[in-house]
């Protein structure tokens, strides 16, 4: 038989188990770690997504017009609506500009804007099917 390890160099438990170094598990947690991280930075996967952009079609060229010329109209129709007020007159006229004190955007609001009951209904029935079940 071939003896690896003489019993008076191997440290044993209170149940005669030998026991490892107190390094040993140290170096081999780092190593798995370190592992771990090359197969990450070096998975052709990780390295794809986080340089690509996907599209997903979710609405026609066509619908994207349409859903975009009922907003100038509804963003034309707020302008006219409020002359005096300041934020609406400025360009783009009739977008809100002021509605998020942190974040300011432009946009327009579907619910209190002055889009219409067709235009709400168009919208929510290309989202609907769209991500609907």
């Amino acid at each position: 038989p071939v003896v690896i390890a003489s019993s008076s160099f191997v440290n044993k438990d209170k149940d005669g188990h030998p026991e490892l170094p107190g390094f040993v598990l140290p170096i081999l947690n780092m190593t798995c770690l370190l592992c771990l991280l090359a197969l990450l930075l070096t998975s052709s996967n990780n390295l794809a997504t986080s340089r690509l952009a996907y599209v997903a079609p979710l609405l026609t060229a066509e619908e994207c017009q349409s859903i975009i010329d009922r907003a100038h109209k509804a963003a034309a129709l707020n302008a006219e609506n409020y002359p005096h007020d300041e934020s609406f007159q400025k360009e783009p006229k009739g977008w809100q500009k002021e509605r998020h004190s942190f974040y300011p955007t432009t946009d327009l609001n579907l619910i209190i804007d002055p889009f219409t009951k067709e235009d709400r209904e168009y919208l929510a029935d290309k989202l609907n099917k769209r991500f609907g079940p």
